[in-house]
């Protein structure tokens, strides 16, 4: 089987072909160490160099397209990572809105009850004073009856009273109904004679 000499060359340096298309993407055509020129006699080191394909070469449209290519991915990225950081930061601000508004239930809750206490406290002081008041018109009123019970003192007829109080100044009149020296019975208005005035 016969090849040609580039072909012997691209075998024989397919390392090297390999290495130079990847450092040179954009280079169309590598020139590659062929076959060595003169006698090895006359100690000349010279080689002849082939054009080789560039097994990786790109062409500018093609660069052009693999940069936007890129530049969306990473845009894509980028903006993908905010999209994250900004999920993270709304997580973040719900959760510490969510622990404000119970701080804020539990203070409100506080305040309503301590405010009930001082209603049930008031209502109950207040309570408290008007039973004293009711207390004290009681015991008062109480010390005055006591009082008149101790100075009310009821005599019998004909002794001399040691007080205004007693049944003396009721006593009876002798002569009121009638009797007395007369013995005449007191007959009422029915004894008045037409045209007289009983004074």
């Amino acid at each position: 089987m016969t090849i040609s000499a580039e072909e012997f060359a691209k075998r024989l340096r397919a390392d090297e072909i390999d290495a130079e298309g990847r450092a040179n993407p954009y280079t169309k055509t590598l020139k590659i160490r062929g076959t060595r020129r003169g006698s090895p006699r006359s100690g000349s080191n010279t080689y002849n160099y082939i054009d080789v394909a560039n097994p990786y070469y790109v062409s500018p449209e093609q660069a052009r397209a693999n940069a936007v290519a890129d530049a969306e991915k990473a845009n894509a990225a980028f903006k993908a990572s905010q999209e994250e950081i900004f999920k993270a930061q709304q997580a973040d601000i719900a959760k510490q809105l969510k622990i404000v508004q119970e701080e804020k239930s539990a203070v409100s809750k506080l305040s309503q009850e301590y405010s009930d206490m001082l209603i049930k406290e008031a209502e109950a002081k207040r309570q408290a004073q008007e039973e004293a008041r009711i207390a004290l018109r009681t015991d008062r009123a109480n010390l005055a009856r006591a009082g008149q019970r101790g100075s009310l003192q009821i005599q019998p007829a004909g002794s001399t009273p040691r007080t205004t109080a007693g049944t003396q100044q009721f006593r009876r009149r002798a002569k009121q109904f009638g009797g007395g020296t007369t013995g005449t019975p007191y007959t009422g208005l029915s004894s008045i004679s037409s045209g007289m005035v009983n004074v």
